[in-house]
Parts: C-alpha cells; structure tokens; sequence
C-alpha cells in the first residue's frame, strides 16, 4: 500500500485542488488566508497540515500530498477490516483495492 501511494504521490504533475491547497497553506498573510478559507469547502485542519509538511519538506508535490497519502496510510486498515464484513469474497478482496487505487 505505502509503495503504491508513494509512486501515485510522486509521479503526477499537481492537480487543480491540490495547487489551491499549496496556495493556501503558503500565504502568508492572515487576511488572505481567512478571506481563502471562508470560501474553501475543505475544513482549515487540512490546509494547516499541509502547511506543516511544506515547512518540513520544502514545497515539492510529495511535501504538498504527503498529509493525504498518511491519512489513506491510516485509513486502509481500517477499510480492510469493514471490508471483512462484505457478505462475500470477491468484494472482500476488492474493497482495498478500489480504496488504494482511488
């Protein structure tokens, strides 16, 4: 799973919501951001950890989608374990797949 993320994270170019994260989570004026954020339907929790990585990791794509390959890095045990509850095989073996993949 970490594998497949990271070659996911590291070899397409940033799409259009991932770019407005990256200008969120680097403007450096407060105005600006809150007037951002008041029109952004993603909770700020996420734009500030993005923030955190890029500070940490420099502004690469890996920096700026590192916080949702660990978010699906944490996530996949526990779709694995709600995929045991599929009433049969097939989807069972499917489900992490699709969620890896998505």
């Amino acid at each position: 799973m970490a594998a497949v993320l990271f070659v996911a994270a590291t070899h397409k170019s940033l799409w259009e919501d991932e770019i407005c994260t990256y200008m969120y989570a680097t403007e450096p004026g407060a105005a600006e951001w809150l007037r951002w954020m008041r029109n952004d339907a993603h909770p700020p929790v996420y734009t500030e950890v993005t923030r955190a990585s890029i500070a940490v990791f420099g502004r690469s794509e890996l920096a700026i989608r590192l916080p949702h390959v660990l978010a699906m890095l944490i996530a996949f045990p526990m779709v694995v374990r709600l995929g045991r509850h599929l009433p049969d095989r097939r989807s069972r073996l499917l489900l992490p797949w699709l969620f890896a993949l998505s």
